[in-house]
């Protein structure tokens, strides 16, 4: 018989080939210990420890440092500045004020 005639004998619909679920990944991912740190503070919780000690250490507790040159924006990441200077100061130049430091943290 033909390659080809084979080919289109065959019953695809009931494969011998293993059929591969996302079960196989859940249940691997349930075998593995996840640690979790949560804040003693608040009801923060992280995977990771360095994550809960930035946490502690900048954030939990802590007014927002981090100044709109512009306005009165305040955040405690100066990533939010930024993107906030873009977004509601467009034109401006981007820059972030730290009022705990008396330099300014400029960025293009």
């Amino acid at each position: 018989m033909p390659y080809h005639q084979r080919q289109m004998d065959y019953d695809w619909s009931q494969s011998a080939m293993p059929k591969t679920t996302s079960m196989t990944t859940t249940s691997r991912m349930s075998n593995q210990h996840v640690q979790r740190f949560p804040c003693g503070n608040c009801n923060s919780v992280f995977s990771r420890k360095h994550n809960l000690q930035y946490h502690l250490k900048f954030e939990c507790g802590q007014s927002p440092r981090f100044n709109c040159p512009y306005c009165a924006y305040r955040t405690r990441h100066p990533s939010n500045v930024r993107a906030h200077v873009r977004r509601i100061h467009p034109g401006n130049t981007v820059y972030v004020v730290d009022i705990c430091k008396t330099e300014l943290l400029q960025f293009t």
